[in-house]
């Protein structure tokens, strides 16, 4: 739509809680939405639909925000960088064809935001 529009677009700058939460517990032994909620105590209405599949994994995510910061990880800069860290990882989904979950800032935003705590 934005080339369509004649507007710049570029993809925003993500997280994925399955790496996140291999960042915070690398032996957890599965990775899944359903795992996850379980492992944090989430609950889990409505999954496998659109809506609910993302209001689970919101939670999945604040869960996991205290466990970040046991690890001192309190930026987005500091999320991103663990993230890449699990490189055995991302070649895996690499190589399963999944879209780059999490990709490396670009220089400035990563001066501008790796000033921000969470």
């Amino acid at each position: 739509q934005c080339e369509r529009g004649g507007l710049p677009w570029a993809p925003p700058r993500t997280l994925d809680t399955a790496l996140l939460a291999e960042v915070v517990e690398p032996n957890l032994g599965g990775f899944t939405i359903e795992h996850l909620a379980s492992w944090l105590g989430v609950s889990v209405d409505g999954l496998h639909s659109a809506l609910g599949d993302a209001a689970v994994t919101g939670r999945i995510f604040l869960a996991l925000l205290p466990k970040l910061r046991e690890g001192n990880i309190r930026t987005l800069a500091e999320a991103e960088q663990a993230c890449l860290a699990l490189t055995h990882v991302l070649e895996a989904q690499h190589r399963a064809g999944w879209v780059e979950a999490v990709a490396a800032p670009r220089a400035r935003e990563e001066r501008a935001l790796a000033r921000i705590d969470s």
